[in-house]
């Protein structure tokens, strides 16, 4: 264990995500995520429209569970510990995200929900999600921090207020998807690729090829959906367009 060092001796303050997929035994498909970078596994249904699964846990701000597990450390972190702050990402002031019943619900904070298109706090994605981020306020040895996710390799300074390295793992039975599914597809890739998109939208590309799928088949539809994200993603967000890296399998060969 340890910290990069930068060469003033200073810990990097940076991080990333990581998907990792795993197929066991020739039809167990195993997913451990840490982070945004989603991963879908979909096809076709008997009426020819596109069912799917989303795989990847939910590592956001707007995570009940996430806002649940950072404020239970503060049993074991000590009342001098602060937490971060889950909350809407805006440049003014902190929108808190949940509110906290009297008898300890937590949910939305539907008053505050109601007023995000006043303040300006509009959407990020296709699937209109708004931007959300952990906070920790400026102190006197660091400014103010935030972090897109709940969980993260590295930002170490974000792990200790919270933010954590531990993946969500899932196991899939993909003999029991081929029994509900045609062109059964898994696809994992960067919010650069999910933010602008429905789920669906992105499956439909690797599953507008006929059968049998060979990888050239595959690649050419996924190349094309890239290059579409690349050029909308700078048409709407300039230098700040996000990278993107995907992955399309196909297991439509998979049977008991």
């Amino acid at each position: 264990g340890g910290y990069l060092l930068e060469q003033d001796g200073q810990p990097v303050d940076g991080g990333t995500t990581a998907t990792v997929v795993a197929l066991l035994q020739g039809h167990l498909l195993v997913v451990a995520n840490v982070g945004d970078s989603d991963c879908l596994l979909g096809g076709k249904l008997e009426d020819g429209s596109i069912g799917f699964e989303q795989l990847c846990a939910d590592h956001s701000p707007m995570s009940v569970d996430e806002y649940i597990r950072v404020a239970q450390l503060t049993v074991e972190m000590g009342d001098d510990w602060e937490p971060a702050i889950f909350a809407y990402d805006a440049d003014d002031e902190t929108h808190e995200i949940f509110s906290v019943s009297p008898d300890g619900v937590v949910a939305v904070d539907a008053e505050m929900a109601a007023k995000l298109d006043e303040l300006g706090i509009g959407y990020k994605t296709a699937r209109q999600d708004r931007p959300t981020a952990l906070f920790v306020p400026e102190s006197d040895a660091y400014g103010q921090q935030k972090l897109g996710m709940t969980r993260s390799l590295g930002d170490f300074y974000m792990h200790h207020h919270g933010a954590c390295a531990e993946p969500a793992v899932s196991c899939i039975d993909l003999f029991d998807i081929v029994e509900q599914l045609e062109r059964v597809t898994l696809v994992v890739a960067t919010d650069g690729l999910w933010d602008l998109w429905t789920y669906k939208d992105v499956l439909a590309y690797p599953l507008m090829t006929e059968p049998p799928v060979s990888v050239p088949s595959l690649l050419s539809p996924m190349m094309d959906l890239i290059e579409l994200t690349r050029s909308e993603g700078c048409e709407m967000f300039g230098e700040h367009a996000d990278n993107i890296t995907a992955i399309a399998v196909s297991f439509d060969s998979i049977r008991p």
